[in-house]
């Protein structure tokens, strides 16, 4: 199977997925630094204390972009494309969101009550209508391309 010049099918999609990923994570971790270093100098934080915040924030990009990725390899399929993609946005929001709401818990700047009570309720529905609303937009941007 390996034709010894470009190599089979699963390297090339090997290659693939890791040019992807490092794109997409290299972006992400650059916004994720300015929006760190926004929030550390209009809050006046210490920098050390925005290590772990900026070290989660980054890691949910590795995941965002590997479930992206996912997603978009079965873009081609009529029926599994946007139902994967809307999938991935979902945890990927969920995560991300979680993220956020433990970093500022962390950082003291709410209460734990409040994370739970106050923020935390609102992650998993509004992923949800995030996620319907990509699922709605995939779904039509593949009909529109199908015809």
């Amino acid at each position: 199977m390996n034709s010894g010049r470009g190599g089979d099918l699963q390297s090339v999609i090997q290659k693939s997925f890791v040019k992807w990923t490092t794109t997409y994570v290299v972006g992400w971790a650059a916004c994720q630094l300015v929006f760190v270093a926004v929030i550390t100098l209009a809050l006046k934080l210490s920098v050390q204390s925005m290590i772990l915040p900026y070290v989660l924030l980054a890691g949910c990009g590795y995941v965002g972009g590997c479930l992206i990725y996912w997603a978009t390899q079965f873009r081609q399929a009529s029926r599994s494309g946007p139902t994967r993609f809307a999938v991935a946005i979902f945890f990927f929001l969920t995560l991300y969101m979680g993220v956020l709401i433990f970093s500022t818990y962390k950082l003291n700047l709410i209460s734990l009550a409040s994370a739970v009570h106050d923020y935390a309720p609102y992650v998993l529905p509004g992923a949800a209508l995030t996620s319907t609303v990509v699922y709605i937009m995939a779904q039509r941007r593949q009909s529109k391309n199908d015809r």
